[in-house]
């Protein structure tokens, strides 16, 4: 019987080994079957530990690095020790489609330019069984005899994996009791959901906040051969390539941004070659020339670039999911990459008084408790009696949250109370935030970018009471045309389970 997951695929590119090698490519290849993202996530881990920290996760190659998957993916990978049958143990992972990594000894791999010759440490990674020809789906490149690290399909029969993978720890690994790594997906896991992007994005912007880029120079001088010394600049391309890659995957930035800091980036990685080539020629030479030193431009530049990227994935980690449109029969709502526009052509009133007829932008249509939102409101047009700005649904209630008619910053509730609190204005923009932390729903503003928010209301609430939110804008009295423009400057939900560690965030930073 055949049993193969064929979402285990090819999907590192051609990095190079001496910046990522063999078996950091094969845990990337089983973490990309639950995710497309997890590999690049990871290998920006590896080498942001390797270029700014202490290289915490270079040591122990299965001991803190399968930790750390552990810890920052909905992932449980683990070492399953051989304690009797070998081959059954693969058979048994495979029927339950879990990616496993075999390491073995390519001194007894055939067809292995290391066979019979040289110890030589190497992982497979097992996609498949055939039981009825006794061999195993693996991804290698072995096989391929190439100068570039790629891993295609292949069959390897039982015999010779279960040799080569005794023999590694014989001749290899001897501190430890044979053992086979095995990926599963938690139970926090979800496929195929956009909130696993947004965990890459939290994952890096986590420990990019951490870095400390004059760190470089005192991890340099202590790598103790000048080999890692030259490829140290190359792992700083990699980095930064993968970094930049994973953005233009994920988010909605110009060509020309996009160009201008890899131009930048280019320049730093050579200044850094550089570096790097003369301190590892002063180490080989028997004549000291000195300390070497890097350029303090270059280390600002370095800085002003890293900010720039952490600002990039925050943005995308703020971006929210399409939005779902509601109460818009005239097509009054056009949401682009930047904006959500909502374009009146004075025809007829959209008031939600006594019916709701004001169109919306819904963005969460089942119970929450902790969110944060924040949006940059413009009205075209002053003297025209139109409301812009958020809807709350909360048990049953309708609150209008927003700019009243360019005269005041205003909640409402619909058909019941036309003004709750009010703040008296005169402008044609706002910053409104919406802050919702248990069972507090915190309405606030403020009237130029560079100010603090100011909080209009704080209801009390009990538990998932409000229903659903986003924005919206309602005309009353007399219908003009006009024009709203809504831009959203960041968002942040959590789940249930992580509720008290978001609250926290959310309570010390409130403006």
């Amino acid at each position: 019987m055949v049993h193969v997951n064929n979402e285990i695929r090819p999907t590192v590119g051609n990095i190079p080994l001496d910046v990522i090698d063999c078996f950091d490519r094969a845990i990337g290849i089983c973490m990309s079957s639950f995710d497309n993202s997890y590999a690049d996530v990871y290998f920006c881990l590896k080498l942001i530990n390797r270029i700014y920290f202490s290289n915490p996760l270079e040591n122990v190659f299965l001991g803190e690095s399968l930790k750390s998957i552990n810890a920052f993916f909905p992932l449980e990978v683990r070492k399953v020790y051989v304690l009797d049958d070998f081959i059954l143990l693969l058979e048994r992972e495979c029927y339950k489609g879990n990616p496993i990594i075999v390491p073995i000894n390519l001194k007894e791999v055939f067809y292995s330019e290391q066979y019979q010759l040289l110890d030589w440490a190497h992982p497979f990674v097992v996609k498949g069984v055939d039981r009825k020809r006794k061999v195993l789906k693996i991804l290698d490149g072995t096989h391929l005899k190439s100068d570039f690290p790629e891993e295609r399909d292949f069959s390897i029969p039982y015999d010779i994996l279960e040799k080569s993978f005794n023999s590694y720890f014989k001749n290899i690994n001897k501190k430890e009791e044979a053992y086979v790594i095995v990926f599963e997906r938690s139970s926090q896991f979800v496929a195929n959901n956009q909130d696993n992007k947004i965990l890459g994005m939290d994952i890096l912007i986590d420990f990019m906040k951490k870095i400390d880029v004059k760190n470089q120079i005192q991890i340099i001088e202590t790598i103790p051969d000048v080999s890692t010394i030259l490829n140290f600049s190359k792992r700083k391309r990699a980095l930064f390539e993968i970094v930049l890659q994973e953005i233009k995957n994920i988010g909605s930035f110009n060509n020309k941004q996009i160009a201008n800091l890899e131009l930048q980036i280019d320049k730093i990685c050579d200044n850094w070659e550089k570096y790097c080539f003369l301190y590892a020629k002063s180490r080989l030479s028997r004549i000291s020339l000195g300390k070497v030193n890097v350029d303090n431009a270059i280390i600002t530049k370095e800085i002003i670039v890293l900010e720039k990227i952490l600002s990039m994935v925050q943005e995308i980690k703020y971006k929210k999911k399409i939005p779902t449109i509601l109460a818009d029969t005239d097509s009054i709502i056009c949401i682009n990459k930047e904006n959500i526009v909502f374009n009146f052509d004075g025809n007829r009133i959209y008031n939600s008084w006594l019916s709701d007829e004001s169109p919306k932008v819904v963005f969460k249509d089942e119970k929450i408790s902790v969110f944060e939102e924040e949006y940059f409101i413009k009205i075209t047009e002053k003297r025209i009696n139109i409301v812009a700005g958020f809807f709350i649904n909360i048990s049953g209630k309708l609150y209008y949250f927003g700019l009243d008619s360019c005269k005041r910053i205003n909640v409402d509730i619909a058909g019941i109370e036309s003004s709750v609190v009010q703040a008296l204005v005169e402008t044609d923009s706002v910053y409104l935030k919406l802050v919702s932390i248990k069972n507090e729903l915190s309405f606030q503003y403020k009237l130029t970018e560079g100010d603090c928010y100011n909080e209009l209301l704080s209801l009390k609430l009990s538990s998932n009471e409000i229903d659903n939110y986003g924005i919206g804008c309602k005309t009353y009295n007399k219908a003009k045309p006009i024009k709203v423009l809504f831009r959203n400057l960041r968002y942040k939900e959590c789940k249930k389970d992580n509720e008290e560690k978001f609250t926290e965030k959310i309570q010390s930073s409130r403006g």
